[in-house]
């Protein structure tokens, strides 16, 4: 009696092992899927088509700010307008690039 239950558990244990090994093998690199989540979450309520500026200290702007520096200068970003603006989709490539090489610029 005692062999058929440890001949059953050690069968049953391997069922369930091997296909989760299988799953966890074809799993993509934690760090990548990360980086991925991460910029996905930058832009989750935005459509791929809507433009966004990249700000020179590394974040994206949706819309219109004014920048009043310390001097009493201003900047006016426009993220319809602007030249340098770009759509999300492209926003999403070009920081999974900038993630990737590790170039993202901070302030």
């Amino acid at each position: 009696m005692k062999k058929t239950t440890l001949v059953g558990i050690v069968l049953l244990s391997g069922c369930i092992i091997i296909p989760v090994t299988h799953a966890m093998a074809s799993e993509k690199d934690p760090e990548q899927q990360g980086k991925e989540a991460y910029v996905q979450n930058v832009f989750s309520t935005m459509a791929d088509d809507e433009k966004v500026l990249q700000m020179p200290s590394g974040g994206f702007l949706s819309g219109e700010a004014t920048v009043i520096k310390a001097d009493g200068t201003t900047i006016e970003y426009n993220s319809e307008t602007d030249p340098g603006a770009m759509t999300v989709a492209e926003a999403k490539e070009a920081l999974q690039i900038q993630l990737e090489s590790g170039t993202l610029p901070t302030e």
